[in-house]
């Protein structure tokens, strides 16, 4: 019985309307032509009363004999009857005449509610609820409606634009949490230097005409103001870096293996030269594949920067790729402190470990560097060592 009302429920709209109509004209006709037996008998014993014997004489004959022969009762006048059977035989007349017209306009009416009933009522509530419920921003529900009907199509499509909504919602406010952090480096970042420089310029404006700075006190903040003025063009190049994440597109060639390993050797040496770190890189395989060459060494440049700033003494770089799997990877491990935070809380953009870091550094290099390993379908994984240091693995998709 489930499974019958099951397909009953999950028929198309057409079907529907054809299977309620056709049972309800079947209910109505049986129904109709059991009325109008009923009635015909009932009339027939009222009148039966007000006949003559003749009648009844006659009528006993043909039912004894069972001859073929008939015999006609007559109407009885109205006025030969009781009020009550005159009112009964009347009753009787119009069921006669008017059953089937009554039994069919009824059956189509019951049809009609139960089709709107099982299968218009239900999923139309709960889609007038739900955008009701989105026109006050509220996402926090759901279409359970499941019928594999037309109605149920449209429950599902509707479910579906209320997930992607969510999603964009989520999306729009990460938006928003970016720009406000990207508000507050900006001041941040540039109260900083500009503090620094009106502070010099307060100097020289008060002591330069009485001739209390000497031309080595001089030359040493008109240093100092330079570097400032370079870190505001390094954080100005850096926006317009970030500013761009969105946009770019992975653009994949094929390389070997090898040509990376020399490569990043080289990026190693220049970059480790000012922080007097030993760097060594292992390669453990010699495959072609196909990656953003760009992309990936970007990644590798912003975890060996932060790498040689915090390390000690060495900083271990292995690469591998495996053709099987279609992904390579890049683990750098140094030997500093290691992280002491959660990964969520490291990769947010403008994230400083140390607050002295303010000063040269943004906060976005292991932003960028998750940023650009989802972009290429891989994942960034950060952790500490087993003896210490920290250890990150940047994955990448090769195909």
């Amino acid at each position: 019985m489930e499974k019958i009302r099951g397909k009953i429920k999950n028929l198309s709209f057409r079907k529907s309307i054809i299977f309620y109509v056709s049972l309800s004209l079947v209910i109505s006709f049986f129904a109709a032509n059991a009325l109008i037996f009923g009635a015909n008998h009932l009339q027939r014993n009222i009148w039966m009363k007000y006949i003559g014997e003749e009648y009844e004489k006659a009528w006993d004959d043909i039912v004894k004999t069972e001859s073929p022969l008939s015999i006609d009762v007559y109407r009885v006048s109205g006025y030969a009857m009781t009020p009550w059977d005159n009112t009964v035989s009347e009753v009787c007349d119009f069921l006669q005449t008017w059953s089937v017209l009554i039994f069919s306009m009824t059956g189509c009416v019951a049809a009609v509610f139960l089709f709107y009933r099982n299968k218009i009522k239900e999923p139309l509530k709960e889609l007038s609820d739900g955008a009701g419920r989105i026109s006050k921003d509220d996402l926090a529900f759901a279409i359970t409606y499941q019928n594999r009907d037309e109605m149920g199509r449209l429950c599902q499509e509707f479910e579906r634009m209320r997930k992607q909504l969510v999603q964009n919602n989520k999306k729009m406010w990460e938006i928003v949490e970016q720009e406000k952090a990207l508000r507050s480096a900006v001041a941040h970042d540039i109260r900083s230097p500009l503090a620094v420089l009106r502070g010099y310029q307060e100097m020289m404006i008060e002591f330069l005409p009485e001739e209390k700075i000497d031309k080595e006190q001089m030359m040493e903040m008109l240093q100092s103001g330079m570097e400032q003025i370079e870190r505001l063009d390094h954080f100005l190049d850096t926006m317009k870096k970030l500013s761009k994440i969105e946009d770019r597109t992975v653009e994949k060639k094929k390389t070997g293996m090898t040509e990376i390993k020399n490569r990043f050797e080289k990026t190693a040496q220049m970059m480790s030269r000012q922080y007097s770190i030993v760097c060594e890189i292992v390669c453990n395989s010699d495959t072609e594949i196909t990656v953003d060459e760009s992309m990936i060494s970007e990644v590798y440049e912003n975890l060996l920067s932060n790498a040689l700033r915090y390390a000690k003494k060495t900083v271990q770089i292995f690469l591998g790729a495996n053709p099987e799997k279609k992904r390579m990877e890049i683990r750098i491990v140094d030997d500093g402190t290691g992280f002491t935070e959660e990964f969520e809380k490291v990769t947010k953009a403008y994230y400083h470990a140390n607050p002295q870091d303010d000063f040269k550094h943004f906060g976005l290099g292991l932003y960028l560097c998750r940023i650009y390993c989802e972009k290429h379908g891989g994942k960034l994984l950060i952790g500490n060592a087993i003896w210490g240091g920290a250890e990150v693995k940047a994955i990448f998709q090769t195909e």
